[in-house]
């Protein structure tokens, strides 16, 4: 009887293991995840429009002016002879100085106009600062073309500068500041006119003596 039950029993077990009940399944729908809201930009924030802040002096001492006059018809050579075709636009009448800080106006005012052609006539104005010769500027003619520059002594640079103001009987040229970084208080200069790079006329008229002073 107990094998009998026994035997049953292990018959009922495979018949369970051949015939197992099928996987339960689901008819349940996924669920989609909840989409993120649409995220709206912020409205730009407008870039404020600066007010340029003025350019302060740049140079404090280069503000102020003078002029000094000078006799015409002394164009010599260094033995006091004047050449023997004179040309007038090398006798200065009067050298001026002006600047606002940003810049130095040169004005050489001349006994006559500039020639269409010259072999060479030089204009220039030393600049001395404590004593010492600090920059030479130039406007030179050579046959009908014009030269300016700045040269300065302590670097041994020359700068170009730019091209020349021209009126009735007056020539002249504008220094950035920039290119005189040495001026930093009152300056002493002198002048020169020169015709064929031989007859000079200077301001002052000795050139070894006082140099004027800016400004005056």
């Amino acid at each position: 009887m107990i094998a009998a039950l026994a035997a049953a029993a292990v018959g009922l077990g495979m018949t369970a293991e051949q015939d197992p009940k099928p996987a339960a399944t689901s008819d349940a729908t996924p669920t989609p995840a909840p989409s993120a809201p649409a995220t709206t930009a912020p409205p730009a924030t407008p870039t404020p429009t600066l007010t340029p802040t003025p350019t302060a002096t740049a140079l404090p001492a280069l503000v102020g002016s003078v002029r000094v006059s000078d006799p015409a018809g002394d164009v010599t050579d260094p033995a006091g002879q004047p050449p023997p075709e004179p040309e007038p636009a090398a006798d200065l009448l009067a050298v001026g100085l002006e600047g606002d800080g940003q810049a130095l106006e040169v004005q050489f005012e001349l006994s006559g106009p500039l020639p269409p052609s010259a072999r060479t006539l030089l204009w220039s104005v030393e600049l001395y600062v404590g004593g010492e010769l600090a920059y030479t500027v130039t406007i030179q003619q050579l046959d009908s073309q014009l030269f300016t520059g700045v040269y300065d002594w302590e670097s041994g640079e020359q700068t170009t500068l730019g091209e020349p103001v021209i009126a009735e009987g007056e020539i002249s040229v504008s220094v950035p500041a920039t290119l005189l970084p040495r001026v930093d208080g009152p300056l002493t200069w002198s002048a020169l006119g020169q015709q064929d790079e031989s007859y000079e006329d200077f301001l002052p008229d000795d050139p070894t003596g006082d140099r004027a002073a800016f400004p005056s």
